[in-house]
Protein backbone atom coordinates (compact mmCIF):
# COMPACT_ATOMS: atom_id res chain seq x y z
CA UNK A 1 0.00 0.00 0.00
CA UNK A 2 1.23 3.56 -0.46
CA UNK A 3 0.16 6.82 0.65
CA UNK A 4 1.45 10.28 -0.20
CA UNK A 5 -0.04 12.33 2.55
CA UNK A 6 0.56 9.66 5.19
CA UNK A 7 1.51 12.76 8.38
CA UNK A 8 1.35 10.85 11.18
CA UNK A 9 3.63 8.24 10.58
CA UNK A 10 7.31 7.78 11.25
CA UNK A 11 9.41 5.98 8.65
CA UNK A 12 10.75 2.43 9.69
CA UNK A 13 13.83 2.93 8.38
CA UNK A 14 15.08 6.92 8.85
CA UNK A 15 13.15 7.17 11.67
CA UNK A 16 12.22 10.76 10.58
CA UNK A 17 8.20 11.93 10.30
CA UNK A 18 7.00 11.67 7.28
CA UNK A 19 5.09 14.86 6.11
CA UNK A 20 2.62 15.62 3.61
CA UNK A 21 4.41 16.20 0.55
CA UNK A 22 6.68 12.83 0.91
CA UNK A 23 5.36 9.80 -0.43
CA UNK A 24 5.93 6.26 1.90
CA UNK A 25 5.16 2.74 1.36
CA UNK A 26 3.87 0.61 3.98
CA UNK A 27 5.30 -2.72 4.29
CA UNK A 28 2.96 -5.84 4.70
CA UNK A 29 5.27 -7.98 7.35
CA UNK A 30 5.97 -4.88 9.94
CA UNK A 31 3.05 -2.93 9.27
CA UNK A 32 5.57 0.44 9.22
CA UNK A 33 5.74 3.23 6.77
CA UNK A 34 8.37 3.81 4.87
CA UNK A 35 10.04 6.58 3.09
CA UNK A 36 9.40 5.99 -1.02
CA UNK A 37 13.32 7.77 -1.17
CA UNK A 38 14.30 4.70 1.95
CA UNK A 39 12.36 1.65 0.07
CA UNK A 40 14.73 1.72 -2.59
CA UNK A 41 12.13 1.32 -4.86
CA UNK A 42 12.13 2.83 -8.46
CA UNK A 43 9.04 4.97 -9.92
CA UNK A 44 8.33 1.85 -12.45
CA UNK A 45 8.15 -0.22 -9.51
CA UNK A 46 5.97 2.17 -7.39
CA UNK A 47 3.97 2.20 -10.32
CA UNK A 48 3.41 -1.79 -10.71
CA UNK A 49 2.84 -2.06 -7.26
CA UNK A 50 0.53 0.87 -7.37
CA UNK A 51 -1.37 -0.36 -10.40
CA UNK A 52 -1.81 -3.85 -9.17
CA UNK A 53 -1.85 -3.24 -5.40
CA UNK A 54 0.90 -6.07 -4.79
CA UNK A 55 2.15 -6.56 -1.23
CA UNK A 56 5.28 -5.17 -0.20
CA UNK A 57 7.88 -5.98 2.63
CA UNK A 58 10.98 -3.86 3.06
CA UNK A 59 14.78 -4.77 3.02
CA UNK A 60 14.49 -5.54 6.84
CA UNK A 61 12.31 -7.77 7.64
CA UNK A 62 13.32 -9.51 3.98
CA UNK A 63 17.16 -9.61 5.67
CA UNK A 64 15.49 -10.75 9.43
CA UNK A 65 13.50 -13.73 7.75
CA UNK A 66 16.62 -14.83 6.07
CA UNK A 67 18.80 -14.50 9.44
CA UNK A 68 15.76 -16.93 10.97
CA UNK A 69 16.10 -18.97 8.54
CA UNK A 70 19.86 -19.52 8.30
CA UNK A 71 19.66 -19.71 12.03
CA UNK A 72 17.39 -22.04 12.50
CA UNK A 73 19.38 -24.54 10.26
CA UNK A 74 22.82 -23.89 11.52
CA UNK A 75 21.12 -24.58 15.29
CA UNK A 76 18.73 -27.80 13.61
CA UNK A 77 22.44 -29.18 12.46
CA UNK A 78 24.33 -28.79 15.27
CA UNK A 79 21.80 -30.13 17.17
CA UNK A 80 20.38 -32.70 15.82
CA UNK A 81 22.11 -35.75 17.44
CA UNK A 82 21.59 -34.30 20.85
CA UNK A 83 17.79 -34.16 20.45
CA UNK A 84 15.02 -36.81 21.07
CA UNK A 85 12.78 -37.63 18.27
CA UNK A 86 9.87 -34.94 19.59
CA UNK A 87 12.06 -32.61 19.58
CA UNK A 88 13.64 -33.34 16.00
CA UNK A 89 10.24 -33.42 15.10
CA UNK A 90 9.49 -29.92 16.62
CA UNK A 91 12.54 -28.52 14.99
CA UNK A 92 11.72 -29.78 11.72
CA UNK A 93 8.32 -28.76 11.81
CA UNK A 94 9.50 -24.97 12.54
CA UNK A 95 12.20 -25.26 9.79
CA UNK A 96 9.74 -26.77 7.08
CA UNK A 97 7.41 -24.05 8.29
CA UNK A 98 10.02 -21.17 7.47
CA UNK A 99 10.66 -23.01 4.29
CA UNK A 100 6.66 -22.61 3.72
CA UNK A 101 6.91 -18.74 4.22
CA UNK A 102 9.57 -18.64 2.46
CA UNK A 103 8.08 -20.31 -0.57
CA UNK A 104 4.73 -18.59 -0.22
CA UNK A 105 7.03 -15.14 -0.54
CA UNK A 106 9.28 -16.49 -3.41
CA UNK A 107 5.73 -17.33 -4.84
CA UNK A 108 4.55 -13.86 -3.84
CA UNK A 109 7.27 -12.14 -5.63
CA UNK A 110 7.68 -14.54 -9.12
CA UNK A 111 4.01 -13.64 -9.18
CA UNK A 112 4.34 -9.81 -9.04
CA UNK A 113 7.56 -10.25 -11.02
CA UNK A 114 5.38 -11.90 -13.65
CA UNK A 115 2.62 -9.33 -13.65
CA UNK A 116 5.38 -7.03 -13.67
CA UNK A 117 6.57 -8.33 -16.93
CA UNK A 118 3.36 -8.27 -18.09
CA UNK A 119 2.57 -4.64 -17.34
CA UNK A 120 6.11 -3.90 -19.39
CA UNK A 121 5.06 -5.41 -22.45
CA UNK A 122 1.88 -3.55 -22.39
CA UNK A 123 3.75 -0.81 -21.72
CA UNK A 124 6.43 -1.59 -24.90
CA UNK A 125 2.94 -2.21 -27.48
CA UNK A 126 1.57 0.48 -26.45
CA UNK A 127 4.85 2.54 -26.80
CA UNK A 128 5.33 0.69 -30.35
CA UNK A 129 2.25 1.40 -31.76
CA UNK A 130 2.32 5.24 -30.65
CA UNK A 131 6.04 5.52 -32.26
CA UNK A 132 4.26 3.74 -35.36
CA UNK A 133 1.47 6.34 -35.01
CA UNK A 134 4.50 8.72 -34.48
CA UNK A 135 6.35 7.77 -37.93
CA UNK A 136 3.22 7.89 -39.77
CA UNK A 137 2.52 11.60 -39.03
CA UNK A 138 6.40 12.35 -40.34
CA UNK A 139 5.62 10.70 -43.48
CA UNK A 140 2.51 12.59 -43.98
CA UNK A 141 4.39 15.65 -43.01
CA UNK A 142 7.22 14.96 -45.11
CA UNK A 143 4.61 14.39 -48.27
CA UNK A 144 2.76 17.57 -47.39
CA UNK A 145 6.39 19.16 -47.06
CA UNK A 146 6.91 17.78 -50.70
CA UNK A 147 3.55 19.08 -52.03
CA UNK A 148 4.25 22.44 -50.40
CA UNK A 149 7.63 22.96 -51.89
CA UNK A 150 5.96 21.73 -55.26
CA UNK A 151 3.76 24.09 -55.38
CA UNK A 152 5.85 27.22 -54.00
CA UNK A 153 7.61 26.46 -56.93
CA UNK A 154 4.85 26.25 -59.60
CA UNK A 155 3.72 29.43 -57.78
CA UNK A 156 7.33 30.70 -58.00
CA UNK A 157 7.39 29.94 -61.37
CA UNK A 158 4.12 31.26 -62.43
CA UNK A 159 5.29 34.91 -60.49
CA UNK A 160 8.60 34.75 -63.20
CA UNK A 161 6.70 34.72 -65.90
CA UNK A 162 4.43 37.20 -65.14
CA UNK A 163 7.06 39.04 -64.08
CA UNK A 164 8.89 38.88 -67.08
CA UNK A 165 5.71 39.31 -69.60
CA UNK A 166 5.57 42.56 -67.70
CA UNK A 167 8.96 43.74 -69.06
CA UNK A 168 8.34 42.40 -72.70
CA UNK A 169 7.91 45.77 -74.09
CA UNK A 170 10.73 47.18 -72.15
CA UNK A 171 14.42 47.62 -73.00
CA UNK A 172 17.63 48.93 -70.58
CA UNK A 173 20.16 51.50 -71.94
CA UNK A 174 23.50 51.17 -70.25
CA UNK A 175 25.52 54.26 -70.45
CA UNK A 176 23.97 57.24 -71.00
CA UNK A 177 26.25 59.85 -68.92
CA UNK A 178 23.63 61.63 -66.21
CA UNK A 179 24.15 63.83 -63.16
CA UNK A 180 21.76 63.01 -60.41
CA UNK A 181 19.62 66.15 -60.03
CA UNK A 182 19.26 65.64 -64.33
CA UNK A 183 17.97 62.44 -63.15
CA UNK A 184 15.98 63.81 -60.29
CA UNK A 185 14.55 66.77 -62.02
CA UNK A 186 14.83 67.32 -65.44
CA UNK A 187 13.31 64.32 -67.02
CA UNK A 188 13.35 66.35 -70.49
CA UNK A 189 16.96 66.50 -70.30
CA UNK A 190 17.12 62.41 -70.16
CA UNK A 191 13.84 62.08 -72.85
CA UNK A 192 16.11 64.24 -74.73
CA UNK A 193 19.58 62.02 -74.57
CA UNK A 194 17.21 58.75 -75.42
CA UNK A 195 15.73 60.18 -78.48
CA UNK A 196 19.84 61.32 -79.87
CA UNK A 197 20.26 57.61 -79.38
CA UNK A 198 17.70 56.30 -80.89
CA UNK A 199 17.42 58.85 -83.72
CA UNK A 200 21.30 57.45 -84.12
CA UNK A 201 20.11 53.65 -84.11
CA UNK A 202 17.03 54.30 -86.86
CA UNK A 203 15.13 57.06 -87.68
CA UNK A 204 12.10 55.57 -88.02
CA UNK A 205 11.65 55.21 -84.30
CA UNK A 206 9.00 58.01 -82.95
CA UNK A 207 9.18 59.45 -79.26
CA UNK A 208 5.77 58.92 -79.22
CA UNK A 209 6.19 55.50 -79.65
CA UNK A 210 8.12 55.12 -75.96
CA UNK A 211 8.54 56.08 -72.28
CA UNK A 212 11.22 56.97 -70.59
CA UNK A 213 11.99 56.33 -66.77
CA UNK A 214 15.25 56.25 -64.83
CA UNK A 215 16.07 53.36 -62.71
CA UNK A 216 17.92 54.63 -60.01
CA UNK A 217 17.89 58.19 -59.69
CA UNK A 218 20.00 59.03 -56.85
CA UNK A 219 22.99 57.16 -58.45
CA UNK A 220 24.76 58.97 -60.85
CA UNK A 221 24.73 57.77 -64.47
CA UNK A 222 21.81 55.62 -63.91
CA UNK A 223 20.37 53.05 -66.69
CA UNK A 224 17.47 54.16 -68.12
CA UNK A 225 14.33 51.95 -68.99
CA UNK A 226 12.59 52.83 -72.38
CA UNK A 227 8.98 51.14 -72.89
CA UNK A 228 7.83 50.54 -76.25
CA UNK A 229 3.98 50.59 -76.63
CA UNK A 230 3.82 47.27 -78.46
CA UNK A 231 6.16 44.37 -78.54
CA UNK A 232 7.21 44.56 -82.28
CA UNK A 233 8.38 47.92 -81.52
CA UNK A 234 10.76 46.58 -79.13
CA UNK A 235 11.79 43.90 -81.53
CA UNK A 236 12.09 46.32 -83.99
CA UNK A 237 14.38 48.50 -82.08
CA UNK A 238 16.65 45.09 -80.96
CA UNK A 239 17.24 44.08 -84.59
CA UNK A 240 18.31 47.50 -85.78
CA UNK A 241 20.43 48.01 -82.64
CA UNK A 242 22.28 44.44 -83.93
CA UNK A 243 22.64 45.81 -87.40
CA UNK A 244 24.09 48.98 -85.77
CA UNK A 245 27.06 47.01 -84.26
CA UNK A 246 29.01 49.52 -81.31
CA UNK A 247 27.17 52.63 -80.73
CA UNK A 248 29.82 55.19 -79.47
CA UNK A 249 28.22 58.42 -77.58
CA UNK A 250 29.93 60.64 -79.26
CA UNK A 251 28.21 58.98 -82.67
CA UNK A 252 24.65 59.79 -80.43
CA UNK A 253 25.34 63.63 -80.57
CA UNK A 254 26.29 63.08 -76.74
CA UNK A 255 29.79 63.67 -76.16
CA UNK A 256 32.45 61.49 -74.87
CA UNK A 257 33.44 58.04 -76.58
CA UNK A 258 31.95 55.55 -74.41
CA UNK A 259 29.86 52.83 -75.45
CA UNK A 260 26.34 52.73 -74.95
CA UNK A 261 24.25 49.13 -74.19
CA UNK A 262 20.62 48.51 -75.04
CA UNK A 263 19.64 45.27 -73.07
CA UNK A 264 16.15 43.32 -72.62
CA UNK A 265 14.67 44.16 -69.57
CA UNK A 266 15.30 41.02 -67.59
CA UNK A 267 13.76 39.82 -64.19
CA UNK A 268 15.96 38.84 -60.96
CA UNK A 269 15.79 35.22 -62.24
CA UNK A 270 16.26 35.38 -65.89
CA UNK A 271 19.71 38.07 -65.04
CA UNK A 272 21.04 35.36 -62.68
CA UNK A 273 20.09 32.67 -65.30
CA UNK A 274 22.04 34.63 -68.12
CA UNK A 275 24.87 35.15 -65.62
CA UNK A 276 25.42 31.62 -65.07
CA UNK A 277 25.22 30.74 -68.76
CA UNK A 278 27.81 33.05 -69.58
CA UNK A 279 30.08 30.59 -67.87
CA UNK A 280 29.40 28.61 -70.38
CA UNK A 281 31.20 31.13 -72.81
CA UNK A 282 34.46 30.97 -70.37
CA UNK A 283 34.93 27.79 -68.96
CA UNK A 284 33.47 25.65 -71.75
CA UNK A 285 34.17 27.38 -75.12
CA UNK A 286 30.35 28.23 -75.82
CA UNK A 287 30.50 31.19 -78.91
CA UNK A 288 27.04 32.75 -77.94
CA UNK A 289 24.92 33.09 -74.98
CA UNK A 290 22.26 35.75 -75.37
CA UNK A 291 19.09 36.99 -74.74
CA UNK A 292 15.46 36.83 -76.50
CA UNK A 293 12.34 37.86 -75.55
CA UNK A 294 13.38 36.96 -72.03
CA UNK A 295 14.71 33.66 -72.50
CA UNK A 296 18.58 33.08 -72.63
CA UNK A 297 19.84 30.72 -75.34
CA UNK A 298 23.59 28.87 -76.08
CA UNK A 299 25.53 27.83 -79.16
CA UNK A 300 28.74 26.01 -79.19
CA UNK A 301 29.59 27.53 -82.97
CA UNK A 302 27.97 28.76 -86.12
CA UNK A 303 27.43 25.11 -86.90
CA UNK A 304 25.89 23.80 -83.80
CA UNK A 305 22.32 23.76 -82.53
CA UNK A 306 20.59 26.54 -80.53
CA UNK A 307 20.01 25.42 -77.13
CA UNK A 308 17.40 27.13 -74.78
CA UNK A 309 18.22 27.30 -71.40
CA UNK A 310 15.76 27.19 -68.82
CA UNK A 311 17.28 26.87 -65.34
CA UNK A 312 20.64 26.90 -63.50
CA UNK A 313 20.56 22.75 -63.84
CA UNK A 314 20.38 23.15 -67.79
CA UNK A 315 23.68 25.31 -67.43
CA UNK A 316 25.42 22.68 -64.98
CA UNK A 317 24.71 19.57 -66.93
CA UNK A 318 26.06 21.69 -69.91
CA UNK A 319 29.28 22.57 -68.04
CA UNK A 320 29.14 18.79 -66.57
CA UNK A 321 29.05 17.38 -70.49
CA UNK A 322 31.39 19.70 -71.38
CA UNK A 323 33.80 18.44 -69.10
Amino acid sequence: MTNKTNSQAQCGKCKVKITKSQGSILCDHCNHWIHISCSGIDDIDLKVIQKLKSKWICEECKSRTEREIRKSLEISSQSTSQLSNTEQNDNGEKIMKSIRELRLELTREIRDLKASLTFYSEQYEEQKIKNETFAEEIRQLKKQNEEMNQELKRLKDQNEIKDQQARTNNVVVVGIHSTIEEQKSNPLEIKRKIEKVMDHISPSIKTADYDVRVVNPIKENSPILVSFQTKQQKMDLMTKRREKGIILSNRCGLGGSHSIYINEDLSKDIRELLRSARRLRHNNGYKFVWVKSGSVFVRRDDNSDVIKVKCVEDVEALLSAGN
